[in-house]
Protein backbone atom coordinates (compact mmCIF):
# COMPACT_ATOMS: atom_id res chain seq x y z
CA UNK A 1 0.00 0.00 0.00
CA UNK A 2 1.55 3.68 -1.03
CA UNK A 3 0.63 6.36 1.21
CA UNK A 4 -1.13 9.36 -0.91
CA UNK A 5 0.84 12.08 -2.07
CA UNK A 6 1.03 15.66 0.38
CA UNK A 7 -0.96 18.18 -1.22
CA UNK A 8 0.96 20.56 -3.57
CA UNK A 9 3.36 22.50 -1.84
CA UNK A 10 5.73 24.99 -3.41
CA UNK A 11 9.17 23.97 -3.21
CA UNK A 12 10.68 25.88 -0.29
CA UNK A 13 7.82 24.19 2.12
CA UNK A 14 8.08 21.45 4.04
CA UNK A 15 5.44 17.62 3.05
CA UNK A 16 4.58 15.88 6.03
CA UNK A 17 3.85 12.04 5.61
CA UNK A 18 2.84 10.14 8.83
CA UNK A 19 2.40 6.59 9.18
CA UNK A 20 1.03 5.17 12.29
CA UNK A 21 0.24 1.38 12.88
CA UNK A 22 -1.87 0.51 15.24
CA UNK A 23 -2.16 -3.49 15.59
CA UNK A 24 -2.45 -4.59 11.62
CA UNK A 25 -4.22 -1.51 10.54
CA UNK A 26 -2.17 1.61 9.02
CA UNK A 27 -2.95 4.97 9.22
CA UNK A 28 -1.76 7.40 6.87
CA UNK A 29 -2.15 11.45 6.83
CA UNK A 30 0.01 13.97 4.50
CA UNK A 31 0.29 17.39 4.55
CA UNK A 32 2.49 20.16 3.12
CA UNK A 33 3.64 23.34 4.79
CA UNK A 34 0.24 25.84 5.43
CA UNK A 35 -1.97 22.55 5.31
CA UNK A 36 -1.09 21.15 8.67
CA UNK A 37 -3.74 21.34 10.95
CA UNK A 38 -3.41 23.22 14.07
CA UNK A 39 -3.68 19.86 16.43
CA UNK A 40 -0.56 18.28 14.58
CA UNK A 41 1.68 21.12 15.14
CA UNK A 42 2.93 20.48 18.43
CA UNK A 43 3.68 16.50 17.19
CA UNK A 44 5.15 17.98 14.07
CA UNK A 45 7.46 20.22 16.27
CA UNK A 46 8.79 17.66 18.66
CA UNK A 47 9.33 15.29 15.73
CA UNK A 48 11.60 17.55 14.05
CA UNK A 49 13.47 18.23 17.09
CA UNK A 50 14.52 14.95 16.58
CA UNK A 51 15.99 15.61 12.97
CA UNK A 52 19.65 15.66 12.83
CA UNK A 53 21.62 18.41 11.64
CA UNK A 54 23.48 18.24 8.84
CA UNK A 55 26.44 20.30 8.25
Amino acid sequence: MSPPLAPSQSPDTYAYDLLLRHGRRLHVFAAAGGSIPEALRPLLAAMQALIPVEG
